[in-house]
Parts: structure tokens; C-alpha cells; sequence
């Protein structure tokens, strides 16, 4: 599949930049871009490099810095002009080492999770009763009536024991995608609050209450974890460590919680901040065009990914099809009289 995208990405460079003016297209160059994409194909090499070697590439992280550091080589290499890291305002870097989640009462047993990214870590183990306080509202927080002195927060609506129903993963229908593009934004109250809490008042109403670190339930069925975090921007730290926890866990310590006795779980997350540079980078380079002043032809992918795996779908697959497309076009020496363009993007 990846060969085949590479192979396209780089056979429409070089046939619609001609057919978008209507210009004779070159039949024997697009037949030596197909010869040298199947023939000598080096797709999978730059997929392994991001994925085994590289790995997890969060905005920002050391990870993402070698990605931007090694496709920059990659191109400069083949000959590409114009190679650059293209910086813009970001925030702070983040990275975790280590987690460990484990219920000890009122049984021992390992919990699935990850930690929630640019938040905090625990700094050390942290041992807690686990209680379950969901607060999508300000009145939610209004009529709150409980203590979390010391406490970890499971802060999401716990599901039943029945597997779902639905496949996790499916394609959409257009009736379904043109349903799903509609959002009614709601209004607000007065205060600019309207019906929602944010995520910043919530973790911050909990660290006044006196808790220690808070849980949230993946968005996905079965060992499936995601870590979705906020609070990247200097200043914007959330005050609480926390986990994604899967599904299985979170719904099974949501019914021991609704037996009555108490639920312990010990949690440890081992973070790193990277506040060195506040910017983030694009890897840019480029095949010029004849002229004085060409038009650009733009090939890109987003290079960074989420840190809780290695970044293939997530989209090692894309970036490696358009360092294959430059390739293909650098080795045979093309001469377009447009600006092919390459853009390797961070922050997606």
C-alpha cells in the first residue's frame, strides 16, 4: 500500500503540474518514476527509520526534534534546495519514562493506562481511595459535597460490563460525515461559561479539594489508551498528574467504588518538561522550478505523533511516501518548471 502511494504521490507531481496548463506531458520520465519506485524502492527505509528507530513523536519532544533533524539530512542528501527548519511558536516539550497503576485494595492487580500528556508527574508513587466525581458543570461544582483530601479523581462516566456492540474501528458514509460536520455551539450564560466546564477549572476546583491525581476513562474499547492531555503552553500546566486508563480497568473500579468499600490504587508517572525552545519545526525543502518567479507545487505530511506508540498511521506512513515522492524526483534529476515544494509538518 505504502509503495503504491509513493508511487502516485510522485507520478501526480509530475503529470498534473504539466496537465494544470494544459502542457505535453513527459511519458518516459513518468515511466522511470514508476521503474524507480517499484524497482528501487526505499519507502519501507524511511517508515522503519520514523517508527523503529525514531519512534514516539510528540510536538516538541526530543523524538520530535530527531524526526525533523533526520528528514532534513534525508533531503539535503538526495540534493533537495532550500532545506530548512521552519520554527514557529509552540510551547513546551513533554515526554514520559515510566508509569506504573496498580489497584492494591481490595485486591492486587495491574491497571492499563498512560500517562495524560504536558501534565505533571507524580514524583514518586502516590497512594490514594479512589473516588468518582464527575463534573462536567459549574453547578456540578456548585453543589459539590464530598472530600478528596488525598484522593485519586476518576473524572469520566464509567461504562456498564457489557462489551460494545459496534466495531471499533469503520468507514463513514458521506450522509454520515455531512451529519457529523454540523456542531451547534452553545450559548453562553452570561459569565462566558455556557453548559461546559473547562478542563482548567476542573483541575483546578480538584487540586483545591486536596486531590492527588486524577483518572480519565479511554475513549476506546479494550487495552486501547490515548493519554489526550492539554495545557502545552508555558504557564498552562495542569496542577495534577494524571492517566488515560482503559475501559476494562476504569468500568472495574467504578463498580468496586459502587459496592462501598474502599478502592486503593497506587500510581506512578515518571515525566520530563523540555522548555529550552518554545518553538516547533517543520522540515522544508524543495526541487525549484525554472523561472525567475515559478509557482509551487506543495507535497506534505504531518510528521509528529502521539507519544503512546510509534507513530505509524500517526503518520509515519504519509511522511515517508512524500520523502519517497522527493526522492524518486531528485535521483532522476527532474527539472519541473514549477517549485516542487516538500513539507514535512509538526503540530499537525
Amino acid at each position: 500500500m505504502i509503495r503504491i502511494a509513493h508511487l502516485g504521490a510522485a507520478s501526480a507531481l509530475a503529470f498534473s503540474v504539466a496537465a494544470a496548463a494544459q502542457e505535453p506531458v513527459d511519458l518516459d520520465m513518468v515511466n522511470r518514476i514508476r521503474d524507480e519506485g517499484f524497482n528501487n524502492s526505499h519507502v519501507m527505509e524511511h517508515f522503519q527509520h520514523l517508527t523503529d528507530v525514531i519512534g514516539p513523536r510528540l510536538t516538541a519532544s526530543p523524538g520530535m526534534k530527531a524526526a525533523n533533524d533526520w528528514t532534513l539530512a534525508q533531503f539535503q542528501g538526495w540534493g533537495l534546495q532550500n532545506g530548512q527548519l521552519e520554527g514557529f511558536e509552540w510551547g513546551r516539550g513533554w515526554t514520559f519514562s515510566d508509569v506504573s497503576v496498580r489497584m492494591v485494595e481490595p485486591r492486587g492487580h495491574f491497571l492499563q493506562a498512560l500517562p495524560l500528556a504536558w501534565h505533571p508527574g507524580t514524583d514518586g508513587v502516590v497512594r490514594g481511595e479512589v473516588a468518582h466525581v464527575v463534573l462536567n458543570s459549574q453547578a456540578d461544582i456548585d453543589a459539590f459535597d464530598g472530600d478528596l483530601q488525598g484522593k485519586i479523581v476518576l473524572i469520566s462516566d464509567g461504562g456498564g460490563g457489557d462489551e460494545p456492540s459496534d466495531q471499533e474501528y469503520q468507514r463513514w458514509t458521506d450522509e454520515e460525515l455531512a451529519e457529523r460536520a454540523q456542531f451547534n455551539v452553545p450559548t453562553g450564560d452570561g459569565r462566558g461559561r455556557g453548559n461546559f466546564l473547562s478542563s482548567d477549572d476542573r483541575d483546578a476546583f480538584l487540586a483545591e479539594q486536596g486531590a492527588v491525581a486524577v483518572v480519565r476513562r479511554s475513549f476506546r474499547y479494550g487495552t486501547l489508551v490515548a493519554g489526550t492531555g492539554h495545557g502545552y503552553a508555558v504557564g498552562e500546566a495542569p496542577p495534577l498528574p494524571g492517566v488515560m486508563m482503559s475501559q476494562v480497568d476504569y468500568d472495574r473500579l467504578v463498580r468496586l467504588i459502587g459496592l462501598g468499600d474502599p478502592v486503593v490504587v497506587e500510581m506512578r508517572t515518571d515525566v520530563a518538561f523540555y522548555d529550552d525552545d518554545l518553538n516547533a519545526y517543520n522540515t522544508i525543502a524543495e526541487i525549484p522550478g525554472r523561472g525567475r518567479n515559478p509557482e509551487i507545487v506543495m507535497a506534505g505530511a504531518h510528521l509528529d505523533s502521539w507519544y503512546g506508540a510509534d507513530g505509524a498511521v500517526d503518520n509515519a506512513a504519509g511522511s515517508a511516501v512524500v520523502m519517497e515522492a522527493a526522492r524518486i524526483l531528485a535521483t532522476l534529476g527532474v527539472e519541473p518548471t514549477r517549485t516542487i515544494r516538500f513539507g514535512l509538518w509538526s503540530g499537525e
